[in-house]
């Protein structure tokens, strides 16, 4: 059985949730020593759609997470747009009570299925995070660059955080700075997290967001001369 197929099996009979529950278990044995040191290292777990349809979700974060090695500042919740919500209110009211635990929560797959700009609207999401498949097209497919730097831009306006999924190359790297996206998740096994930007509390002084802040201005000029 391939990993998809398994992963649709496990979503359909439900043992989805307590896959879910045990590998929540599972990162305070493997990494919890090492978090409770580096208080800086986000822990980042997908969740699919059945998650967001009722509270056990919220119950097995407190259960866990609670009085544990790792804090819930450090912890990111990811849904996907891979699958439809079929509750929003119910969606967004499980994303606010983990926000209020001090949870962020990403929106993974950006621009890739079913929710669109609507999940960015309604969900009070956290993060978007640039599909793999956006990273990878940068020099080959214009609409590409094109659409990650709608994201960065958007994310910019909405005060949220965004990540670049899949970096492997330092070529991707320098492309997805010149775009303004400061933060890569990296390697095709490794889940790490690095900063593209060597100065976010100062801008000016870095070249690829002083680049990527001029094309930011240019772009509004144009939009006030053609008005």
């Amino acid at each position: 059985m391939s990993p998809g197929h398994f992963m649709q099996y496990a979503e359909t009979s439900g043992h989805i949730f307590e896959m879910t529950r045990h590998i929540m278990r599972q990162t305070l044995v493997d990494v919890g020593n090492l978090y409770s040191k580096n208080p800086d290292l986000k822990l980042s777990v997908n969740l699919f759609a059945g998650h967001f349809e009722d509270r056990r979700i919220i119950e097995d974060l407190i259960e866990i997470y609670g009085d544990s090695r790792i804090s819930y500042s450090q912890i990111v919740r990811q849904v996907t747009e891979r699958q439809p919500l079929r509750d929003m209110n119910m969606a967004r009211k499980i994303i606010a009570e983990m926000q209020s635990l001090g949870i962020r929560v990403a929106l993974d797959d950006a621009g890739t299925g079913h929710g669109g700009l609507a999940y960015l609207q309604k969900l009070g999401i956290d993060i978007i995070k640039i599909d793999k498949m956006f990273v990878d097209t940068l020099w080959t497919e214009v609409s590409s660059s094109s659409i990650v730097d709608m994201l960065v831009e958007l994310a910019g306006k909405l005060g949220m955080g965004i990540i670049a999924e899949g970096v492997e190359m330092m070529e991707q790297i320098g492309r997805l700075r010149e775009l303004g996206v400061t933060s890569a998740q990296i390697g095709r096994h490794i889940r790490a997290e690095i900063h593209l930007c060597t100065a976010p509390a100062r801008p000016s002084l870095c070249p690829a967001c002083r680049s990527a802040d001029q094309r930011r201005g240019l772009r509004r000029q144009r939009r006030t001369r053609a008005r």
